[in-house]
């Protein structure tokens, strides 16, 4: 006989889900000081020893009305790789020689709050709307694996952006939706980019699950750091509602 819809019934108001998979570093620009003493360079071209990496971003959503909710959400992205340079680079206050083995750490640990309001809200449709406030700390470190005396420099830097959010989800009847988000803002100091395509299946009124693909796409310009960023990302989800 046929399956039994899932009950969605009276679902609750808090939802926790973690967000994971594989993602792609494309490009990262660095230059720090970011001014004519740093020299710019690309991570890329290093042996990228870990990349893919595995990167997680925990979410919690509260559901504050019927149409509007708050959203926190921490992302964490990290690599590690090992190259050359084929020039002489200037970083954190240290020189690093050409063809020189030097091994680079990267993380970005990005915390955003996040308010959107559904100016749908139908059966079949939501479009949502809504701001956020990013905080993005970005670690950079290089040191040598040979040379006497060692060169190394670390770079500590936080930005802070404001996002416009949007978000349209599609409702294949009572358990399954397509949603494509994306969050934007472009400053003449700084710019991001970042935004979702996912399948969502709800197996109850407390558990679901999906796979989607993301892009993240964002460039800083503080007096420490420039840093430009992008990652292609195969997303899946896990969600529990209460």
């Amino acid at each position: 006989g046929k399956s039994k819809s899932p009950d969605l019934s009276n679902r609750g108001k808090y939802r926790y889900a973690l967000y994971f998979g594989p993602a792609d570093q494309r490009t990262n620009i660095i230059q720090s000081p970011n001014d004519s003493s740093g020299t710019e360079f690309n991570l890329i071209n290093f042996s990228e020893s870990n990349d893919p990496t595995t990167t997680a971003n925990i979410v919690f959503d509260i559901q504050l009305t019927d149409r509007s909710e708050l959203q926190f959400s921490i992302a964490p992205f990290e690599a590690r790789d090992i190259g050359q340079f084929s020039t002489p680079v200037n970083f954190a206050g240290d020189t690093f020689a050409a063809n020189t083995d030097v091994v680079s750490r990267y993380r970005l640990i990005e915390s955003r709050i996040q308010y959107q309001y559904d100016l749908l809200a139908s059966r079949t449709w939501d479009f949502k709307i809504g701001g956020a406030i990013s905080a993005q700390r970005t670690v950079i470190e290089l040191s040598t694996t040979e040379d006497v005396p060692v060169s190394s420099g670390k770079v500590d830097d936080w930005a802070f952006l404001p996002l416009l959010h949007l978000e349209g989800v599609y409702h294949l009847g009572r358990s399954m939706a397509f949603i494509a988000e994306g969050s934007w803002i472009e400053t003449s100091e700084n710019d991001q980019l970042d935004g979702s395509l996912m399948f969502n299946y709800m197996f109850d009124r407390h558990w679901d699950a999906g796979i989607g693909y993301s892009e993240y796409k964002r460039k800083i310009n503080t007096s420490e750091l420039l840093n430009e960023v992008k990652y292609n990302i195969i997303v899946f989800n896990v969600g529990y509602t209460f």
